[in-house]
């Protein structure tokens, strides 16, 4: 009984164990042991390399609004992915320089090691390329057509058809992997793609919808223009970083862990899109966290006292046997004893004993 019970409580262990290393996979994209190393915060190696290496570089789009673009009046490099690169300068304490680039140049850039890191979705032909960090926001491509038009409802339907897209973009990659005879119109920025569309150049176009969503509402074309009810896709985006930095990784890692702690996303989001959070993914929220644990351990408990109860009515089952046994053996002894000549018969005259 005691080895069983040392077996219940270890699996009790157990599972509240997965339970938190559910929770925190899914509230900070980590799993128990990286929380508990990003816990600690840099390392000395680490804040050595970053004391050694300088000022670290973004080098990102400067035409997608408003995940991240220059700002016509005064120049300023803004946007959800800017503020979230200086709120990692803050937490890492470290000097971040940002430099808005055409996405082109700004993958060039970061292949060549001329800056450090930009933020995108991550695929096996970047990972060529590139290293990745854990995830810091999720986002939608979408596919836009013209509103009379049909014919185009989802990614197969763009076969033979000219599609208008920023060159370098994830989506090309996504489409010439499921899709084929795409003819792609490429672009330096999603407003020249959605132009395209507009004026009958090209057959839809793909891309980021926040930046998307934003050149169509900003060139009034929302009558003429509509995006396709089902996404392309939706993944995370990650920070990447060149092949020859793996220490980066590691450093940008528990910043972003950081950041997620303090919920600074969820801040940065609503200062650019309001109450609703189309960047973030839904997650698990503490409270029903505690409510799946708790639920889980009374379920346990509840097997465990049905288990108990089992025991005890088989050990009663098995202590009134044993009785039955012994006493029957002292009837036989009794009987056998008996100086008498004796038979005994059941119902059907069968001799049973003599």
């Amino acid at each position: 009984m005691k080895k069983k019970t040392i077996c219940f409580f270890l699996a009790a262990g157990l599972l509240l164990l997965w339970l938190f290393n559910q929770y925190i996979e899914n509230a900070y994209d980590v799993n128990i042991f990286q929380y508990i190393s990003y816990s600690r915060g840099l390392s000395d190696e680490e804040k050595e390399w970053l004391n050694r290496h300088g000022p670290i570089i973004y080098g990102g789009d400067k035409s997608t609004p408003p995940l991240r673009y220059q700002d016509d009046e005064n120049q300023q490099y803004i946007g959800v992915a800017i503020d979230y690169v200086n709120s990692l300068s803050i937490e890492l304490g470290v000097e971040i320089k940002l430099k808005p680039l055409v996405w082109q140049e700004a993958l060039a850039n970061l292949e060549a090691g001329k800056t450090d890191m930009c933020d995108m979705f991550p695929s096996e032909q970047r990972a060529r390329k590139y290293l990745f960090s854990n995830p810091i926001y999720n986002l939608r491509g979408i596919m836009l057509k013209q509103a009379t038009d049909t014919r185009i409802n989802s990614p197969s339907d763009l076969a033979g058809k000219k599609v208008a897209v920023v060159q370098g973009d994830y989506s090309i990659e996504f489409l010439n992997a499921r899709v084929d005879h795409i003819t792609f119109v490429l672009t330096n920025d999603v407003v020249t793609a959605v132009q395209l569309l507009h004026n009958g150049a090209a057959d839809a176009v793909v891309g980021d919808e926040p930046v998307v969503s934003f050149y169509v509402e900003k060139l009034r074309l929302k009558d003429s223009l509509r995006i396709v009810d089902k996404p392309l896709y939706e993944q995370n985006v990650v920070l990447a970083v060149p092949k020859a930095e793996p220490q980066l990784i590691s450093i940008l890692n528990k910043g972003i862990f950081a950041i997620k702690q303090k919920s600074v996303l969820e801040k940065i989001q609503q200062k650019w899109f309001g109450i609703s959070a189309p960047i973030l993914q839904q997650q698990v929220s503490k409270t029903t966290f505690i409510l799946t644990a708790v639920f889980s351990i009374f379920a346990m408990m509840i097997l465990f006292v049905f288990y108990i109860a089992n025991e005890k009515l088989k050990n009663e089952v098995r202590r009134q046997t044993e009785e039955l046994y012994l006493s029957r053996d002292d009837l036989q002894k009794t009987f056998d004893g008996i100086p008498y000549f004796m038979v005994v018969f059941d119902s059907d005259l069968t001799i049973m004993n003599v």
